[in-house]
């Protein structure tokens, strides 16, 4: 069955030209015959071939259910199931979106448009109501209520501190992975001079600060002391450096030390008489601030049973 139409018939014996071989070629067309029915190509009235529309084309009837899966996207695409759609990990939305279900946000996503959502969006665990409002939006990066009346157990366990002869630089190994990132504060009361160090993490198990003696010291043992934590958010430890004095630690370095802490606290008194604590937040850096309770008198400084610190950014 022929496919194509020459529109120049030879005979037998007729002499071939360049004028007809040009013929064959400019005016052949494709027959109805040349295509299968129904496998998606078809003839136009000009003898052309083309990829078929309407009832010939990739119709929803034509794709079976569940034909399209996340397996038959390419690397990097989103997959999904009947409940959830999981987008690549970081994803940036680049355009106006508007969410008119319940999202969770398990993974980082960046909205440069403006969002619009008519319910819940959930980033993490934290549910976040819906704004009004042209104002920007600020959080609490973080949180802790601890006890300052009552010694906690460094995360660390264990812990040794080397020194090179001649060197200022402290390297402490801990038992168990410390939590604590740069910058976080520690006070030791024992194997190096008493006081408060700054820290640089090296591992989950080790990190360093420097002191001013330089004698060598060769694994000798250090303790840290800390406050016990009831609760925290973004807060690794508290370092407990004297009577009302603390050190807050971050888990999460913020972007800078101008951040601002909001506090509440119990009224004990040092001599037994009640009174409202005054605190002074100092000493700030961009994963640790001092806080300071005072006593009574401006004089004397009170440990507190109930501590409770969050900031803002």
């Amino acid at each position: 069955m022929p496919v194509v139409d020459t529109t120049t018939p030879f005979s037998n014996n007729e002499q071939i030209t360049s004028t007809k071989l040009n013929n064959i070629m400019d005016n052949s067309f494709f027959v109805s015959g040349a295509v299968v029915p129904g496998q998606g190509l078809q003839i136009t009235a000009g003898g052309q071939m083309q990829i078929g529309d309407g009832a010939n084309g990739v119709t929803t009837a034509k794709l079976a259910d569940l034909s399209v899966i996340p397996a038959k996207i390419s690397t990097g695409g989103p997959s999904w199931t009947a409940s959830s759609i999981s987008l690549p990990n970081p994803t940036t939305i680049t355009g106006n979106t508007t969410i008119t279900g319940n999202a969770t946000v398990t993974g980082n996503v960046t909205v440069t448009g403006e969002t619009t959502s008519t319910g819940a969006l959930t980033v993490g665990t934290a549910k976040m109501n819906v704004p009004s409002g042209s104002a920007p939006i600020f959080g609490a990066r973080a949180w802790v209520s601890f006890d300052g009346t009552t010694a906690g157990t460094f995360a660390g366990g264990g812990s040794t501190v080397t020194r090179a002869s001649g060197s200022t630089l402290c390297t402490i190994t801990t038992a168990s992975p410390h939590g604590m990132v740069t910058n976080n504060r520690v006070y030791a009361s024992t194997g190096v001079a008493v006081g408060t160090y700054t820290i640089t993490r090296l591992t989950d198990t080790t990190f360093t600060f420097n002191t001013v003696a330089t004698t060598p010291l060769s694994s000798a043992s250090i303790t840290f002391l800390v406050r016990s934590i009831n609760g925290s958010g973004n807060v690794n430890s508290v370092a407990f450096s004297g009577t009302g004095l603390y050190y807050v630690n971050l888990s999460t370095e913020l972007s800078s030390s101008n951040y601002a802490v909001s506090w509440a606290g119990t009224s004990n008194g040092v001599t037994g008489a009640t009174f409202t604590s005054t605190l002074y937040v100092t000493d700030k850096n961009t994963s640790s601030f001092r806080a300071e309770f005072s006593g009574a008198t401006a004089a004397n400084n009170a440990n507190q049973p109930v501590v409770d610190f969050v900031v803002f950014q």
